[in-house]
């Protein structure tokens, strides 16, 4: 994976001015008012899982919501202790699974799968979490690489009035967000997002681990 581009999509109205993003709860928050609080991770595997580091990743981090995606699974797998599993995946005309999405999530964290969504090149699938006066939705989101942006599959999630995330790895490189060079489908969503009022956010750092 060369350059991996992670986007993070917010319009998170609800964030409260001033607040530390870093303030942590202990596993297994009270998510009825402090949704806001919850350590999510991304990770783009690329593979099949067979080996143990996406349970590596949930104790070494201490996450409370792992997102994935260009995942490749089969049925039984992604079976991880505590940890409730939603998966989206693109099966291939022979047969195994590829490009797929998928959410890991405490089972104590009040939750529930959004509505799936049909998109026209985006592979995308969501979960709210909170209760109704605090709660927010994630989406583990891919775009293959060489597919056209089609902001129209970002304009349907952001159709709900619920803050949302959209986390993932787009194949959108832009300056704005961390990437050394300006790609097309970059170029569209910046200027989108502004012409929509969401805000675009990457890693500080390389996100290529080896």
């Amino acid at each position: 994976m060369a350059d991996i581009t992670r986007i993070l999509i917010s319009i998170l109205r609800s964030i409260k001015e001033g607040q530390d993003p870093d303030a942590i709860y202990p596993r297994g928050p009270d998510t009825r008012g402090d949704v806001l609080n919850l350590k999510i991770l991304y990770w783009n595997p690329e593979a099949s899982l067979e080996n143990p580091r996406a349970r590596d990743l949930t104790q070494l981090e201490d996450a409370h919501i792992i997102l994935l995606d260009e995942t490749k699974l089969r049925p039984k797998q992604l079976r991880i202790p505590n940890f409730f599993a939603y998966r989206r995946d693109k099966i291939s005309a022979r047969g195994p699974a590829y490009r797929g999405t998928a959410v890991l999530i405490l089972r104590d964290i009040m939750h529930e799968a959004d509505q799936l969504m049909d998109f026209e090149t985006m592979r995308s699938i969501g979960i709210r979490i909170g209760s109704s006066e605090q709660k927010i939705r994630l989406f583990a989101a891919y775009s293959p690489p060489g597919t056209r942006m089609c902001v129209q599959d970002i304009h349907s999630i952001f159709s709900d009035q619920t803050s949302t995330l959209i986390i993932g790895d787009l194949n959108a490189k832009h300056k704005a967000w961390g990437s050394h060079s300006i790609s097309k489908a970059g170029r569209l969503l910046m200027e989108d997002a502004e012409r929509h009022g969401y805000e675009v956010l990457g890693p500080d750092t390389s996100t290529h681990v080896v």
